[in-house]
């Protein structure tokens, strides 16, 4: 393995990583919104 090789494939692994943090941060949210959203519908209805 070359110079250029780990360079690509350490490019390649920070965009992945990225597309990682990425995808959990959404999950995340929609978690938290959905948590919420019980939250609330408890706190409105009791």
């Amino acid at each position: 393995m070359n110079a250029a090789d780990s360079s690509n494939m350490q490019a390649r692994t920070d965009a992945l990583r990225a597309a990682n943090r990425r995808t959990g941060l959404a999950l995340m949210s929609v978690a938290g919104v959905f948590f919420l959203g019980i939250v609330m519908k408890y706190w409105l209805l009791g």
